[in-house]
């Protein structure tokens, strides 16, 4: 992969610092909860092997692991500081690993059902998004499902006019057609999408969820009685 400003050495370095001063205090709150809603929404299960990219100092991946209780959280984050923090405060728990990756040239010999950005792919250069897309593509299980939380990119581009001081070192306002289109390249198809507002009246957040294209062998149809629901229905909206 091939990219244009900050190194990931100056990326590293300056959420080293992030993990101190500001994730260290902030903790657990309702973005973190808000993710973790929709990760059960779409369908995370007791037993998953999740994968997190981007975990910071592990707070999201602390409301996973009460859930995950069978399976398996790799967690990783380009930041040592914050790392080095998640492992400390998952020492005594053998289902979750947390590593060092800025996921340049990430691989695995093991599948995901569940892969999650938590609000991490607006940090990490969009020249590089279809490798990154790939390499989580050959990885997810055949049923599994990416999860992407960014912030949307009208309310980031309001943010980048009025406080440009609370900007991260690389945030992105990126499109949902872009991302889309990514992703289909790398075989993945969209199944949900949803802008909603967290903080704000408006819609400040996206949620976004992939998967593998599914092969029907048999067809199926709705049964007789919901068909004709269904028309029913119909007729009584358009009149």
């Amino acid at each position: 992969m091939t990219k244009l400003g900050p190194s990931n050495e100056q990326i590293g370095q300056f959420y080293d610092t992030h993990a101190i001063q500001v994730q260290g205090k902030v903790g657990i709150n309702i973005r973190h909860r808000s993710i973790m809603r929709r990760l059960c929404r779409a369908g995370l299960r007791v037993d998953y092997h999740v994968f997190e990219v981007g975990c910071g100092i592990g707070t999201l991946t602390e409301l996973m692991a009460k859930h995950v209780q069978k399976g398996t959280i790799l967690a990783v984050d380009i930041s040592e500081e914050a790392i080095k923090m998640a492992q400390q405060r998952f020492k005594n728990n053998g289902r979750i690993t947390c590593e060092v990756n800025d996921m340049s040239n990430f691989s695995s010999h093991r599948n995901f059902d569940c892969i999650i950005l938590p609000d991490v792919l607006e940090h990490i250069p969009v020249e590089v998004h279809e490798d990154l897309f790939r390499a989580l593509g050959s990885c997810l299980s055949d049923k599994g499902v990416i999860c992407i939380h960014i912030p949307d990119p009208f309310s980031l581009d309001r943010i980048r006019t009025e406080r440009p001081d609370a900007l991260q070192i690389i945030d992105q306002s990126l499109s949902i057609a872009d991302i889309v289109a990514r992703m289909e390249r790398c075989g993945l198809l969209l199944e949900r999408f949803e802008r909603y507002g967290l903080w704000t009246l408006q819609p400040d957040y996206n949620w976004i969820e992939f998967r593998h294209p599914q092969v029907l062998t048999t067809p199926t149809r709705w049964s007789y009685l919901r068909s004709v629901w269904n028309e029913i229905r119909s007729r009584l909206v358009l009149n």
